[in-house]
């Protein structure tokens, strides 16, 4: 009793180790108002509550819509290598069940190529007759994005499919962690903001991704002219290569022939010469 009287709304933090080093998204379900304030004090690290036109006041909140160069963008933030904190329910609901998730988090994932690290706050089991406000936080594995970001078809259709699965399965860790029940719709007072901010986190998103396969084709493309260079180089060289060696060939061939011929030479001078040869032929 008396630690709960004295730490009314402490988080203890488990599986701090699975945070990776650097910017990462944490996405955490809401249990209360205060979740932006006693989630980031658990870390033990610089981090970022992320909040998307929610009534949110913290000296640590960074906006959606802020300008990507401001110093309160999420951009920023994970220039500095700082922990991004999203509740992907948007607010926090009473039948005690995680809704259905908001895309911007997993927008800016894979614009920024950003791990997510999906997240859970369980409440302590009550002891006593005082009613128990401290919560746990259950920290799971990073979720690779990358098999998120191999699509190279770029369609409208596909990103939203895209975007809608990776918030899916982040949504279906914070309920495994949580150990509650998930309900297929938005928190009731989050639908506005949502569509507010998702035109413009899915346009950002969209942008990022179509200005990474130009340069990505342009890479291969690249690659494939110095590849077909290095080939035309490699049949120059093996052509001369070639050539120098039939005209070694045939400039041994001449060598040997032309020994063959002093050898030859050499021999008829040293013959023995014969009786007629002392006496001479007779006059025909």
């Amino acid at each position: 009793m008396t630690k709960q009287l004295r730490h009314p709304w402490r988080v203890e933090a488990d599986h701090l180790e699975r945070i990776p080093d650097g910017a990462c998204i944490l996405a955490v379900n809401r249990v209360s108002p205060f979740d932006h304030w006693m989630v980031p004090a658990s870390l033990n690290r610089d981090s970022r509550v992320i909040a998307g036109g929610l009534p949110i006041r913290s000296r640590h909140k960074v906006n959606w819509q802020a300008d990507p160069d401001a110093d309160d963008s999420p951009q920023a933030a994970a220039a500095a290598g700082a922990i991004l904190v999203v509740f992907p329910e948007g607010d926090n609901s009473a039948d005690g069940c995680v809704h259905k998730g908001h895309a911007q988090f997993a927008a800016f994932a894979l614009e920024e190529d950003l791990p997510v690290v999906p997240a859970a706050l369980v409440p302590f089991a009550a002891q006593g007759t005082l009613p128990e406000l401290r919560y746990r936080l259950r920290i799971g594995e990073a979720v690779d994005t990358t098999r998120f970001t191999q699509a190279h078809i770029p369609s409208d259709a596909l990103d939203g499919f895209v975007l809608r699965a990776l918030t899916d399965l982040v949504i279906t860790r914070i309920c495994q962690l949580a150990g509650r029940r998930y309900v297929d719709n938005y928190a009731a007072t989050t639908g506005a903001v949502a569509k507010v901010t998702r035109p413009a986190a899915f346009a950002s998103w969209r942008e990022g991704r179509a200005e990474r396969r130009a340069a990505l084709e342009q890479r291969r493309a690249a690659e494939a002219e110095l590849a077909r260079l290095l080939d035309e180089q490699d049949a120059a060289i093996m052509d001369e290569a070639v050539e120098a060696a039939r005209s070694q060939a045939e400039k041994a061939a001449l060598a040997t022939e032309h020994a063959r011929a002093q050898r030859r030479h050499l021999a008829g001078q040293h013959l023995p010469k014969t009786d007629d040869d002392q006496a001479g032929r007779p006059d025909e």
